[in-house]
């Protein structure tokens, strides 16, 4: 866990040197920009599953991330996402209203998805799927060279594992944990907008784990780090 603040502290200092790119570039950052202003972003991250899960060592499973944002009127935000490591799918739409203050912004949110899995090999024909609900807060701060937001929602999940047409595994609807979420946005290489998260996964499940048949019904830490390009 360690190295991942390290990585973070060291990319984060790194380019917050640079300029920054021209104000409303953001997407994470929870300010109203103008009335259907559409912006996207690609990303490559690092789930750090724990040894209680995989017995055999700590694994690291990288993660497709694409988000959407649209802008709308009274300070509404429109966002939705699609992450993938092909035998675990997540897709996702949410509404986040926000006010701002200074340089603060302020914000509440809330989050409703879908996931499906599936695993198909030598006679095992194996899938996995679920809805997520996350409610949440939001703070964030403009510091002129880079925008900071830190995110924090409850998790609601449900799971339903088959093998054909036959339940199997834990099956389960409802409170699963909580995340906390730290974001930055700056300007990169000139012409690109560079994101960087470090989420922090406090909950029982975790979808791209659904092939672990875990039955742990403790908080188990699941962190993530993701770098993300605006298109």
């Amino acid at each position: 866990m360690k190295y991942l603040s390290y990585i973070f502290i060291f990319i984060f200092i790194l380019i917050s040197t640079e300029k920054l790119w021209s104000e409303g570039d953001y997407i994470f950052y929870p300010e109203s920009k103008h009335k259907f202003d559409f912006t996207q972003n690609i990303g490559i991250g690092i789930v750090i599953l724990p040894r209680s899960v995989f017995e055999d060592a700590f694994s690291q499973i990288p993660i497709l991330n694409y988000n959407a944002r649209l802008d709308l009127p009274f300070n509404l935000i429109l966002s939705g996402k699609f992450s993938t490591i092909l035998f675990s799918n997540n897709l996702s739409t949410g509404i986040l209203w926000n006010y701002k203050y200074h340089n603060f912004n302020l914000g509440a949110f809330t989050e409703l998805g879908l996931w499906y899995g599936f695993y198909n090999s030598e006679g095992i024909d194996l899938g996995s799927r679920g809805w997520t609900f996350f409610p949440g807060v939001v703070v964030a701060y403009n510091f002129k060279d880079v925008y900071l937001t830190i995110k924090f929602n409850l998790m609601y999940q449900s799971q339903v594992t088959v093998a054909g047409e036959n339940r199997i595994g834990k099956t389960f609807n409802g409170y699963t944990g909580y995340s906390v979420s730290i974001i930055s946005e700056q300007n990169f290489l000139d012409n690109s907008v560079f994101s960087l998260e470090l989420k922090l996964n406090y909950t029982t499940f975790h979808n791209i784990t659904w092939l672990s048949y875990s039955t742990f019904d403790n908080l188990i830490l699941y962190p993530e780090l993701t770098f993300g390009i605006k298109l």
